[in-house]
C-alpha cells in the first residue's frame, strides 16, 4: 500500500535479478529480505553515459536500484552493478531518510552508492568499488562495515550541507584494498564535505596524506576530516593532512548512531536496526 505507516516485508528468493529497481516515494516503511548476499543479487548493467532505456525515468539512468520511500530497510541482499570501470555507474541510490541496511553488499566501481537525503544507519555491509564509490549529502553511520577499493582511488566523497552537522561517520569499520590500489580516504564533492573514522582498521592501500582536496585549497578551509583510533598499516596520524583533525576521546566518544541521527523526531536507529534484524532472524527460519 502507498504511504502505509506499518511495515510491509518483501522476501526475496535466490537468484540474480536484472534490471533497474525503484522504490517510488510512496512506498514507506518497506524491508527487502534476501536470501543472503551471496545468493540474492540484484544488478544492472549500464551507466549514466549509456542510451536511456524505455520507461526509465528522467534522471535515474545509470541507477541499478534506487530507493526513495522514507523508513527503507534492507538485508541479507547484493547491489550490483555490472558495467565495469567505464564511469559513472550507481548500484544503490537511497534518497529516503530513517534508512537501515544490514549485511548487504554493494558492488560496483565509480559512484557505487549514492546516499543523497535523509539519515541512514549501515551496519555489516560491504561497499566496494574505485572512485567515489560512497557519495552524497546524507547523514550516515556505517558501523563494522568493510570499504574496499578495487584499484587506485577515493573511498568517500561527501556532499554534506553546511548547515548538517553530521556528513559520512564510519565506526569500527575496516578499509581495504586489491593490492597494488592506493586509495584516498575522501574528497569533498562540496565544501563543507564532513567524513569521520573512528576506531578503524586501515590496510596498506589507505595513502599517507589520507585525504584529498579534489584540486582545489579552498576546500581545506572549510571541510571537516577527522579520525580518532585508526589502526593498521595505513593508519598514519603523524602524516596526514594538516587540514584533517585527529579528535579527542572525549570527541570520538560524542560519535554514537543514536546522537548523530535521532533529529527532530527522535528516530533511533539502532531500535530500528534490531526490528531489522529480528526479521533478518524470521526470514531465516522460513527459508
Amino acid at each position: 500500500p502507498d504511504w502505509n505507516s506499518d511495515r510491509t516485508s518483501i522476501l526475496i528468493k535466490p537468484g540474480v535479478y536484472m534490471g533497474q529497481f525503484i522504490v517510488p516515494p510512496s512506498k514507506t516503511n518497506l524491508t527487502m529480505l534476501g536470501s543472503g548476499a551471496e545468493h540474492t543479487i540484484l544488478s544492472y548493467a549500464l551507466t549514466v553515459h549509456d542510451p536511456i532505456p524505455p520507461n526509465v525515468p528522467i534522471g535515474l539512468n545509470g541507477y541499478g536500484f534506487v530507493a526513495l520511500g522514507d523508513g527503507f530497510q534492507a538485508a541479507d541482499l547484493t547491489f550490483r552493478q555490472l558495467a565495469g570501470d567505464h564511469g559513472q555507474a550507481i548500484a544503490l541510490r537511497v534518497d529516503a531518510d530513517r534508512v537501515v541496511l544490514s549485511h548487504c553488499r554493494m558492488e560496483g566501481w565509480q559512484d557505487t552508492v549514492r546516499l543523497e537525503r535523509g539519515r541512514h544507519y549501515l551496519r555489516d555491509c560491504r561497499i566496494e568499488g574505485r572512485v567515489d564509490y560512497l557519495y552524497g549529502g546524507a547523514a550516515a553511520v556505517f558501523e563494522e562495515c568493510e570499504l574496499h577499493t578495487k584499484n587506485d582511488g577515493y573511498v568517500t566523497a561527501a556532499s554534506t550541507p553546511a548547515e548538517q552537522k553530521t556528513g559520512y561517520v564510519f565506526l569500527r569499520c575496516r578499509v581495504t584494498g586489491t593490492q597494488p590500489a592506493r586509495v584516498y580516504l575522501g574528497r569533498p564533492w562540496r565544501p563543507h564535505a564532513h567524513v569521520a573514522w573512528i576506531d578503524c582498521e586501515m590496510d596498506e592501500s589507505v595513502r599517507p596524506e589520507g585525504w584529498d582536496n579534489w584540486r582545489n585549497p579552498q576546500n581545506e578551509q572549510t571541510v571537516r576530516y577527522e579520525e580518532f583510533g585508526s589502526r593498521g598499516p595505513g593508519a598514519t596520524a603523524d602524516r596526514r593532512v594538516a587540514w584533517s583533525r585527529q579528535l579527542t576521546e572525549v570527541e570520538a566518544g560524542r560519535y554514537r548512531p543514536d546522537e548523530l541521527l535521532r533529529g527532530e523526531d527522535g528516530w533511533s536507529p539502532q531500535a530500528d536496526w534490531e526490528t531489522l534484524r529480528r526479521a533478518r532472524e524470521g526470514s531465516q527460519r522460513a527459508q
